[in-house]
């Protein structure tokens, strides 16, 4: 059974490895080479809505079956301009070796459920075009193709809304 966790300090070593293996942003710091410690308490504020320039209140999540976690989720309480441009509301991300058993499904759905509670009717979701299985996830959860955009990095972005209030 999936659950979702905040991250802990004694999941430091698995964090790292996980961060290895991809490009997502929720581990941006370690790439900045702050210490875990460090990282785990930047999330703390953030869930509480204590942010960083350029940051928004949000939750960080690890997805985690029988003891191993298996991805990670951010839901972000609000949008900044870049983030309604090219991030969205939810992140999520599954390891490889755990991909194509409905996990993002489920992390996605969490997420929603999570964006109700505090209050946001419309979720954005974004995903560049080339991700077929993210698209597959968001259409799958009812997300409304808004629009496709560019991005910074010149990758094509598409847009989508989900509405939280049938969740």
């Amino acid at each position: 059974m999936l659950t979702l966790r905040p991250p802990q300090l004694e999941d430091e070593q698995e964090v790292t490895r996980l961060a290895a293996l991809q490009e997502i942003d929720h581990f941006a710091h370690l790439a900045g080479g702050k210490p875990y410690s460090e990282m785990l308490q930047i999330w703390q504020r953030e869930a509480r809505g204590i942010t960083d320039p350029g940051r928004v209140q949000a939750d960080i999540l690890l997805a985690v079956v029988d003891d191993e976690i298996v991805g990670t989720l951010s839901v972000r309480h609000v949008l900044n301009d870049y983030l309604f441009e090219f991030g969205g509301h939810i992140g999520y991300w599954v390891a490889p070796v755990h991909r194509r058993k409905g996990y993002a499904s489920r992390m996605l759905r969490a997420g929603l459920e999570r964006l109700k509670e505090v209050g946001v009717d419309r979720a954005l979701l974004t995903c560049v075009t080339t991700n077929i299985p993210s698209i597959r996830v968001i259409e799958g959860a009812g997300g409304v193709l808004d629009d496709v955009r560019e991005s910074p990095n010149h990758e094509a972005i598409r847009r989508y809304w989900i509405d939280c209030t049938q969740i």
